[in-house]
């Protein structure tokens, strides 16, 4: 599953964001910023990836092409460990 997390922004602008870019997947409001803080960013955007137990396994600060073959196959072997 992937989620979204907008840091410290308006549901109106994020909301317009997912409308602009076509964003398909959930995407959750962090409007106090616990949310990262417990995750430790220091700077967006940020991608993490959990495992189903609820373990950080994957972290990388800056934009990535989420639709990139590279990062599909990197989800795909996460997912089958």
């Amino acid at each position: 599953m992937l989620l979204g997390i907008d840091l410290k922004e308006s549901r109106d602008k994020v909301d317009q964001q997912v409308r602009n870019h076509d964003v398909t997947f959930t995407n959750l409001l962090d409007e106090d910023g616990d949310v990262s803080a417990a995750y430790g960013v220091s700077s967006t955007p940020m991608k993490f990836i959990i495992d189903p137990a609820g373990n950080m396994v994957g972290a990388a600060l800056g934009y990535r092409n989420l639709n990139s073959d590279e990062f599909k196959e990197l989800i795909s072997l996460l997912s089958e460990s």
